[in-house]
């Protein structure tokens, strides 16, 4: 049996159609945009803070556990809905997990005053380094 030889003049002109790749590429780069346009809000709990004008000082986010109450007074410990009987338990059993350094307590400006100290007072019965109100930045 014989093999045949091809032979590839050097006067050959090859093209490669790259229009396809970019419009793949474009298509990706679209989904990633879009993606990350979703995943930067942290939870869908809308919660208006107070404010003040010069806050001391930025807390890390990503190692703290956040504790957020809503204007009608639902507390959530992440996207988890725990009662204010039953969140002294729910962060005993997290500190348990992983130790819990920071937490933040993110609280709508129209919860009142005393509902918020019940929840830090709640909080501040377990050992934990630092407990943070979170608040907007008031420019």
């Amino acid at each position: 049996m014989k093999k045949r030889r091809t032979n590839i003049s050097k006067d050959s002109n090859v093209e490669v159609n790259i229009l396809p790749l970019i419009d793949v590429l474009f298509v990706v780069l679209l989904f990633f945009m879009l993606s990350t346009l979703f995943l930067t809000k942290r939870y869908s709990i809308d919660i208006l803070r107070p404010s003040i004008t010069n806050p001391s000082a930025e807390l890390d986010s990503k190692t703290a556990t956040t504790i957020s109450i809503s204007k009608d007074k639902k507390i959530f410990i992440g996207m988890k809905n725990v009662n204010l009987d039953s969140l002294q338990p729910e962060l005993a059993s997290l500190n348990k997990e992983s130790t819990i350094k920071q937490i933040f307590i993110d609280a709508d400006r129209s919860v009142d005053y005393g509902y918020v100290m019940k929840v830090l007072g709640i909080v501040s019965t377990l050992d934990i380094q630092s407990i943070n109100l979170a608040l907007d930045k008031d420019y």
